[in-house]
């Protein structure tokens, strides 16, 4: 390794153990809203990368968990199919099965 050059792995392993993971928000020691590894919400500021990069990440799940869910999907045109998926990435597969007569 380079002088000057921090070890990721062992950055990564600090951060998990001293953090720990939430997959839901939750209150920190100091009562701010908090997420995955230690991600303060009230200070954080997402770039548009950042932003773009969880956006892209919930289609592929919402798309997967569709054609997982309703193997009918894959027959559908493409403009209705779209339109699963995004009503999957904003209500979650939960909220989209609570239409009974999908």
């Amino acid at each position: 390794m380079d002088p000057g050059m921090i070890d990721r792995a062992l950055l990564l392993a600090d951060i998990e153990r001293d953090e720990g993971y939430r997959e839901k928000p939750y209150r920190d020691t100091n009562g701010n809203l908090t997420v995955g590894f230690g991600l303060n919400l009230v200070t954080l500021a997402l770039t548009r990368e950042e932003a773009a990069y969880l956006r892209d990440n919930r289609l592929d799940l919402a798309e997967k968990q569709i054609k997982e869910r309703w193997p009918w999907f894959l027959v559908l045109t493409e403009p209705r199919q779209r339109a699963m998926v995004e009503m999957a990435y904003q209500l979650g597969i939960g909220g989209i099965a609570k239409f009974v007569k999908f």
